[in-house]
């Protein structure tokens, strides 16, 4: 993954609709600061796969992307085993119009 990562189609608030965007720095901190996140790992048979890292603590895969994106800083490569990540609320994703909507 590279500086593409953050692209998927989220609600734009704005425009009332789905757009494809990238998340900014501020909804990245929002989602990182968020106080309702749970701490979690990466597990063995984790590692690198953020879709079982979602389906782990989501049960869905759809969040993978929210993963990536507050846990990481090169992408995939960083979800090695035990890393400490940071799991968003899918109530604050939602409220930041960040939801998976593909």
């Amino acid at each position: 993954m590279d500086k593409y990562r953050f692209v998927k189609n989220i609600y734009s608030k704005e425009i009332g609709d789905k757009i494809k965007g990238f998340l900014s720095a501020e909804t990245i901190k929002s989602l990182k600061e968020d106080e309702y996140a749970i701490n979690g790992d990466v597990l063995i048979g984790m590692e690198y796969r953020p879709d079982k890292i979602s389906a782990y603590y989501y049960g869905s895969i759809e969040y993978a992307w929210i993963i990536v994106a507050v846990n990481t800083t090169k992408g995939i490569e960083d979800l090695t085993l035990g890393k400490k990540l940071i799991l968003p609320s899918v109530n604050t994703i939602n409220m930041l119009g960040v939801n998976n909507a593909i």
